[in-house]
């Protein structure tokens, strides 16, 4: 039996589409991952976790670092 993804297992990489200041755009991007997740880890992210995909997918799509929401998320 193969043990189940984790959050940390689970990254998105490359670039994606910039995302031109459509916030439509990054929540088409996010319902899917959320979608994935669901089907891989067989329940919804907790908040942590949302929070970590919701940044993730906002870095794919090219929003300047400076402009991440939460802000505590950001790099320094």
């Amino acid at each position: 039996m193969t043990k189940p993804a984790t959050i940390e297992s689970m990254h998105i990489t490359g670039t994606g589409p910039n995302w031109n200041g459509s916030v439509e755009v990054l929540v088409n991007t996010l319902r899917g991952y959320l979608r994935t997740f669901r089907q891989s880890e067989g329940r919804l992210p907790n908040e942590r976790e949302s929070l970590l995909i919701w940044v993730a997918v906002q870095r794919w799509h090219g929003v300047p670092e400076q402009s991440l929401v939460p802000a505590e998320m950001r790099r320094q």
